[in-house]
């Protein structure tokens, strides 16, 4: 929900990462949001054989969550993109925070969460104050 307010708000695109840990289902892995946010080059386009990548050609790249509780969703998306793309390269420490930043409603300031959050409306510590939290558009259906 937060993302596509945002995409409308903005008038620009929006793509949905599929990364559901709770309940041990798939996570869909996107490669080619690494690679835009790499400035990956194709072999085909490349025209110096020895870069596989161009840090001006990286795209910038918001992501959005509802909260960060755990860190572990914003944790897999970091491993997952650094794997599929060129995970032998120095350059993913400047991605993060610098052309793909993350947003969320709130950040739990006691997750495990191993990238910055750039941007949070609210910020809890679930160590000092337990709450579950419940945003409107998970419960509709109870209504």
């Amino acid at each position: 929900m937060p993302a596509n307010l945002i995409s409308q708000y903005l008038d620009v695109p929006m793509h949905a990462l599929k990364v559901s840990l709770r309940h041990g289902e798939d996570c869909e892995s996107n490669c080619w949001m690494a690679e835009d946010a790499f400035g990956y080059i194709p072999a085909t386009d490349n025209d110096y054989s020895w870069t596989r990548a161009d840090s001006n050609h990286r795209k910038k790249i918001l992501i959005v969550d509802d909260i960060n509780d755990s860190g572990a969703t914003l944790n897999w998306i970091r491993k997952d993109w650094q794997n599929s793309c060129l995970p032998d390269q120095e350059g993913w420490a400047d991605v993060w925070g610098d052309n793909v930043r993350l947003a969320v409603l709130v950040d739990n300031q006691s997750s495990r969460c191993e990238l910055s959050i750039s941007y949070s409306a609210m910020e809890v510590n679930k160590v000092e104050n337990p709450q579950w939290i419940v945003f409107p558009w998970e419960d509709w259906w109870q209504r």
